[in-house]
């Protein structure tokens, strides 16, 4: 009898290991096959301490990855110095070119703040390995911002493209991003609110 509640022990013990695993692996997997999830419109990166801005951005040539220009001074203030992206054709054309961004350290919540001119625009953001965000923009400034938490998407190098297929360029007048906590518990240790 005593060998028998232990063998159902070991079989429920076993289960569990099973479930919680799986479970891993479907949120590893479903992570993989999507982009950073957009945070809600009641989170304003403005208040949280934690927010810091690239410490090196540049224009750089689709093609070659050329420097064009230096962007890092436009994008620390809320300021009216902004960036201007043109449209990136694909496959990119000898004059295309990407905002490329360097932070100090890996970040988990990415935060662009941007318009179009009038026109119809869209943009795309892409970590080492994969895109993590994009979104159609509004002719008035505002905030974008991805939750970029997970694996793979959490870095601290990212490139922003014109994509989407209008003809309108982008402002982008400021990005920050919230640094990678060193325990790895971004949602928690940072307190912010992420649709899930």
């Amino acid at each position: 009898m005593k060998i028998h509640k232990t063998n159902y022990m070991m079989v429920l013990i076993i289960l569990i290991s099973f479930s919680i695993g799986l479970g891993a692996v479907l949120e590893e997997y479903q992570y993989s096959s999507i982009t950073g999830k957009a945070v809600s419109e009641g989170f304003d990166i403005d208040d949280v301490d934690e927010a810091i801005s690239p410490m090196a951005a540049a224009l750089l040539k689709t093609n070659e990855h050329d420097v064009i220009s230096s962007a890092s001074k436009e994008l620390l203030d809320k300021d009216n110095s902004y960036i201007l992206l043109n449209p990136t054709s694909i496959p990119g054309e000898g004059e295309d070119h990407f905002l490329h961004l360097d932070f100090e350290k890996k970040i988990v919540i990415l935060s662009l703040y941007m318009k179009n001119d009038g026109s119809d625009s869209s943009f795309e953001i892409w970590g080492p390995t994969r895109k993590v965000g994009e979104g159609s923009l509004t002719n008035e400034f505002k905030w974008y911002t991805f939750d970029v938490s997970f694996n793979e998407m959490s870095s601290d190098r990212y490139a922003v493209y014109n994509y989407g297929g209008g003809e309108g360029s982008i402002f982008i007048d400021t990005i920050l991003g919230v640094p990678k906590p060193k325990s790895g518990l971004a949602k928690y240790l940072t307190g912010l609110a992420v649709h899930n």
